[in-house]
């Protein structure tokens, strides 16, 4: 299901050669490549926590300085292939399956949902979705030309039965619009929502994709971040077919800052995107490819799981503070779900149609919420609010919680509305 635009996509002619441009062992006249006796940087050397020095090895330093493919580094990529492997164990990566798998990185996960969706939707074509999800992927959207239908979800993740609702009534709730050949979904915490799917859900969901023959986007920034261990198995875990295109990001476990992410999926589909990277942003930064190699090396895979650990404990006591001071101050005014995981809380307010005035009443006070409104797929008012427990101190924490409910207790006593 590649794009008409994206099957016009050619390798540009001076990266035909970087492969053989990056081999020291030929003699290179070809790349506009600069001499490396020029870079200032000798070595690079970064502390952690614990007090470990490393450092980033020569070889490995001397091809982060340099131009490097669009898949990104092939040690890196190899490192999170078998990683992928490890953790979600997926029949695309067992021996003898007709599939194959790869994996390449991404300037982080905003890019990866970008290069997925202009590769595999075409202007005006429908794609599906969480009713509620991450304001991004629908803004890539509109950028595309194309359209999300939202699917209802509850406590357990998407209702598989409104699903097969919409896809059976497909052509009479949009006439003359080819079915969605597409679905994006976030099955670990969702955001904003908090919600972890169930495993039945995951099954009954992956079983309709296949009788309609969808790709699913699985993005999962949150997956490490489950409150809950063992960690639940994956969509791209049980994908027998090579029809789920996963999205991982070290953004919420290592590094925002550090920008990379790693798309893992069918290789008819992740060489395409090469091309479209090819043509574009090209390859991540290869300074933080360098340092989150020499990391990942020094850690190993169970380092990795163990860092996801600690990032997850972490927010989970941040869960709870926040949780202890919405039901002091919040119950009664709003219902909420109780998050499995990730960085955020869902509320619904109680008794308006809309908190988008409640949301700038709380800016007003310096209080700054995210208005639900900008997570529904259907546009319209919503009484709904995500809050974010990442950085508050209990401290302030308590504070902002208490000065909503006091702004929430204006609203609903005095019906104020605009």
């Amino acid at each position: 299901m590649i794009t008409k635009a994206s099957k016009r996509i050619v390798k540009p002619s001076l990266r035909l050669l970087a492969r053989y441009q990056m081999d020291a062992t030929n003699i290179r006249m070809a790349g506009g490549f600069p001499n490396p006796e020029t870079f200032p940087l000798a070595e690079l050397k970064f502390k952690l926590k614990d007090g470990t020095v490393l450092q980033v090895e020569p070889t490995t330093l001397a091809a982060g300085l340099q131009y490097g493919l669009s898949e990104g580094m092939k040690e890196l990529t190899d490192w999170l292939l078998e990683f992928q492997r490890k953790v979600h164990d997926p029949p695309t990566l067992r021996p003898n399956h007709p599939g194959q798998t790869k994996v390449i990185l991404t300037h982080g996960a905003t890019e990866a949902m970008a290069l997925v969706f202009t590769t595999l939707l075409d202007e005006g074509a429908w794609a599906l979705s969480e009713a509620v999800t991450y304001p991004s992927a629908t803004d890539m959207l509109s950028l595309v030309g194309a359209h999300f239908h939202g699917i209802k979800i509850d406590e357990d993740g998407m209702v598989v039965e409104d699903l097969v609702r919409v896809l059976d009534s497909w052509d009479t709730l949009h006439p003359g619009v080819e079915k969605p050949r597409l679905m994006y979904v976030m099955t670990s915490c969702e955001n904003p929502t908090g919600v972890l799917w169930s495993m039945e859900r995951k099954r009954g969901v992956y079983e309709v994709a296949r009788k309609y023959d969808m790709i699913i986007v699985e993005d999962d920034p949150y997956y490490f971040l489950q409150f809950n261990r063992p960690l639940s198995p994956t969509l791209f875990s049980m994908d027998e077919d090579g029809r789920v295109v996963r999205i991982d990001t070290v953004s919420k476990i290592v590094s925002a800052g550090m920008r990379i992410g790693w798309i893992s999926g069918p290789a008819p589909i992740l060489e395409n995107i090469i091309l479209r990277k090819d043509n574009s942003s090209g390859f991540p930064s290869g300074i933080a490819q360098g340092i989150l190699l020499q990391l990942l090396k020094h850690w190993g895979p169970e380092g990795l799981l163990q860092q996801g650990d600690r990032a997850m404990n972490f927010y989970k006591q941040k869960a709870e503070v926040a949780l202890k001071y919405v039901r002091k101050y919040l119950t009664g005014l709003v219902e909420w779900y109780e998050p499995s995981g990730g960085l955020f809380l869902w509320v619904r307010v109680l008794g308006v149609k809309d908190s988008k005035f409640i949301c700038e009443k709380a800016l007003d006070k310096k209080l700054v919420v995210v208005y639900g409104g900008y997570f529904h797929v259907f546009k319209g008012p919503s009484p709904c609010i995500r809050l974010s427990y990442a950085l508050p101190s209990e401290e302030d924490c308590e504070q902002a919680i208490k000065m909503l409910g006091e702004i929430i207790r204006e609203v609903q006593e005095n019906k104020i509305m605009e």
